[in-house]
C-alpha cells in the first residue's frame, strides 16, 4: 500500500523587521510618486533656518501699520498740546518700525524664494499694484515725517513747535490709512494667483 506523501509545513513566514518595513514604506512612497518626508520639509535640519520667523515678522507689521498710522492721525485731530506730544511720537515711532519691517519682509518674500519663485511675483498684477500702493504711502509719509522730525527737534531744544498746518497732516495721515488698509487685500489676490500674465 503506497502512502500518499504529505506535503510539508510551509516555514512561517517572518515579520518584517522595523528596517524592512521602514524600506518597503519608503520604496512604495518612491512608486508612488510622492517625495520622501524630509524632502518635503522647506529646510534642511540642522540649519537653524526658521521659515515662520519672516512669515510672523509680517503678520506682526500688517496688524500694526493700519492701527499705528490710524494713531497718528486720531492724535494729530485730536489737536495736541505741543508739550507733551509723547503719544503722537509714540504712535509715529510704531507706525516706522511696522512700515520697515513691512518693506523687509516684503521684499525677502519676493526675492528670496521663501514661499514662491520671484517670477511668480513679477509676472503677478496684483503685485504691481501692492508695490504702487506701498510707494504711494511712503511718498505721503515724507511730510509728516519731515514736520515730525522738526517737532522732535524743537522739543530737545526747549521750544514750543509749531503746530500749524494739522488739517493737512490730518488728510495725508486719513490717506495713509486708507491705502494701508486697502494693502493686505491686495497681497491675498497676489498670493492666490488671480492674475497672473
Amino acid at each position: 500500500m503506497i502512502r500518499e506523501r504529505l506535503p510539508e509545513e510551509s516555514p512561517r513566514r517572518h515579520r518584517p523587521t522595523d528596517r524592512s518595513s521602514t524600506r518597503l514604506r519608503n520604496l512604495s512612497r518612491h512608486d508612488s510618486g510622492l517625495p520622501p518626508p524630509a524632502a518635503r520639509l522647506p529646510c534642511a535640519r540642522g540649519s537653524g533656518a526658521d521659515p515662520l520667523r519672516p512669515a510672523r515678522a509680517r503678520a506682526w507689521a500688517s496688524g500694526s501699520a493700519p492701527s499705528s498710522c490710524a494713531a497718528v492721525s486720531s492724535a494729530l485731530r485730536a489737536d495736541p498740546d505741543p508739550r507733551p506730544l509723547g503719544g503722537l511720537f509714540a504712535a509715529d515711532n510704531l507706525w516706522g518700525i511696522a512700515a520697515a519691517l513691512w518693506l523687509v519682509t516684503g521684499l525677502a518674500r519676493a526675492f528670496g524664494r521663501v514661499e514662491k519663485a520671484p517670477e511668480f511675483y513679477l509676472r503677478n498684477g496684483f503685485f504691481w499694484i501692492k508695490v504702487s500702493l506701498f510707494v504711494t504711502v511712503l511718498a505721503l509719509g515724507i511730510r509728516p515725517m519731515l514736520t515730525f522730525i522738526r517737532w522732535r527737534i524743537a522739543r530737545r531744544a526747549g521750544r514750543l513747535p509749531q503746530m500749524d498746518r494739522l488739517s493737512g497732516l490730518v488728510c495725508v495721515n486719513d490717506l495713509e490709512t486708507a491705502l494701508v488698509v486697502v494693502i493686505p487685500f491686495v497681497a491675498a489676490a497676489m498670493a492666490r494667483g488671480l492674475w497672473l500674465y
